[in-house]
């Protein structure tokens, strides 16, 4: 099977591997007794993770349905003077 990997898979996995190393960084935070900081931040880098996926993966989705659309029923009319 060949399978391409998505830019909606690839980015968030890179943007959770600096997350874990920025968790790993900040641990000094959490032992100076700054929990609420260290953990609203790695929860606030989670939601625009989540975020920044669901809109890739949006875009990706709608992109696909329209050279899908294309390829049943031809160019779309304001594509057709384009080069």
């Amino acid at each position: 099977m060949n399978k391409r990997l998505r830019f909606s898979i690839i980015l968030p996995v890179l943007m959770l591997a600096f997350l874990a190393v920025m968790a790993y960084v900040g641990l000094d935070l959490l032992r100076a007794g700054h929990s609420l900081r260290y953990y609203c931040t790695l929860a606030g880098g989670l939601v625009l993770i989540a975020l920044i996926y669901w809109r890739l993966r949006k875009k990706e989705m709608a992109a696909r349905a329209k050279t899908d659309d294309e390829a049943q029923y031809g160019p779309y009319p304001q594509d057709m003077g384009k080069k």
